[in-house]
């Protein structure tokens, strides 16, 4: 018969069987010394619950122990004094503790301590009942521990005795179906239409088909600045050379979605090209003494849509501003580096009169894209704090650093 009283489980780590303790054991004393350390574990949990198996100079201590775990006796001193090395075992105060067990088996470790903890609770509890109330504890936990079978069958018959039916069944019963067979048998609406399908691939003549005038006036609106027929053909080459996306995005066939991210995206780009200044033009480069031809320019990639109306160098008409006094409301603003790097490097050309812009000059294309991508509203702020004027911002830079 079980007895309760005993933990029915102890934890076991699922990485024990690859452990390197574990495999050099196996390698030293044979797989059956990996069963017996299981068995070891097991008699800790049902005598030993706080993992001290007592004082190895007892008399018959190692053979019993062995004899527990499946040893052989006549070898029982040499297992021993492996798992002690091994540290499958620790020697403490003249006697053997499993090593690490209540690190491992908190819950069983403390279980003693927690049980008596228990009964002391029960009690001082049954100390304040008077006799009735320990009788009648007594009796429903009788009745508890011998009816619950019966009352598992009194319970399960009441459920289906008083079961009401669902209101919502999923399947209608046959009643309903004679009673309302119009409606059972009608035909299904039809599926509603996704408004964001109606534009398709046609794989064959790669282009898109169905993208009506709304689109159109739709990415007119979110993307003027690029031209809608150029960026289609660029976002069909892009399908044909990732066909890991395309068919991610077959699979999905919200083109309408893939199209409007697509125009978006490349008029954010457009409109990062537009808002930096033409770099400075550079001088001829070479050797002047030694008549040595300067190199070819390197060209400038061709405007994009409407750029071409928008992309001139800026007029400067002189300079307005105090510069060293936007630079000193914007230094608390931004990272010392940043500072340091950049805005102090950058020179103040002046302003522009349309658009109303502040002109700025770096010696290289990075420090000017910096300054535009995340300097910019810190220094706007800056600008607008000293002149009380909402200047843009223009970067210029050296095409010779550039190139």
């Amino acid at each position: 018969m079980e007895d309760k009283n005993l933990p029915a489980d102890f934890r076991l780590y699922v990485n024990v069987c690859r452990n390197r303790k574990t495999r050099r054991m196996i390698r030293d004393l044979g797989v059956e010394s990996f069963y017996s350390l299981v068995a070891l574990w097991c008699y800790a949990t049902e005598n030993c619950p706080d993992g001290n198996l007592g004082d190895p100079s007892t008399s018959n201590f190692a053979t019993d122990l062995a004899d527990a775990c499946y040893w052989p006796e006549d070898r029982a001193d040499e297992w021993i004094a492996y798992l002690v090395k091994a540290r499958w075992l620790d020697a403490k105060d003249g006697h053997l503790l499993v090593h690490d067990w209540m690190l491992m088996q908190p819950w069983l470790s403390t279980r003693l301590s927690r049980s008596l903890a228990g009964k002391k609770g029960g009690l001082k509890a049954a100390a304040k009942m008077t006799d009735a109330q320990l009788a009648e504890r007594a009796k429903r936990a009788a009745d508890a521990r011998w009816n619950k079978a019966s009352d598992a069958k009194q319970m399960l018959s009441d459920a289906k005795q008083h079961a009401k039916p669902h209101p919502n069944p999923s399947h209608p019963t046959p009643e309903e179906i004679e009673e309302s067979p119009g409606e059972l048998n009608s035909p299904a609406p039809p599926p509603k239409q996704n408004a964001l399908r109606h534009v398709s691939l046609n794989e064959t003549t790669w282009e898109f088909e169905g993208v009506t005038d709304e689109d159109r006036a739709n990415w007119s609106k979110a993307a003027p600045a690029i031209d809608h027929d150029r960026e289609i053909a660029k976002a069909i080459n892009w399908l044909q050379a990732h066909p890991g996306k395309l068919a991610a995005r077959r699979k999905g066939g919200r083109w309408v979605v893939f199209l409007n991210s697509w125009m978006t995206k490349a008029q954010e780009y457009a409109e990062s090209r537009v808002a930096v200044a033409m770099p400075t033009q550079a001088r001829p480069a070479g050797n002047m003494n030694s008549g040595s031809p300067a190199p070819t320019p390197r060209p400038q990639p061709a405007p994009i849509g409407q750029q071409a109306q928008v992309r001139q160098r800026p007029k400067v008409r002189g300079q307005v501003t105090d510069w060293e006094q936007v630079k000193a409301v914007l230094k608390p603003e931004i990272s010392e580096r940043a500072f340091a790097k950049f805005i102090q490097t950058a020179k103040y050309l002046g302003e522009t009169d349309e658009p109303p812009c502040l002109v700025l000059h770096c010696a290289d294309k990075y420090s000017a894209d910096y300054i535009f991508h995340n300097l910019r509203w810190q220094l706007v702020g800056a600008v607008k704090a000293v002149t009380g004027q909402d200047l843009g911002v223009v970067v210029d830079w050296d095409e010779e650093q550039a190139a």
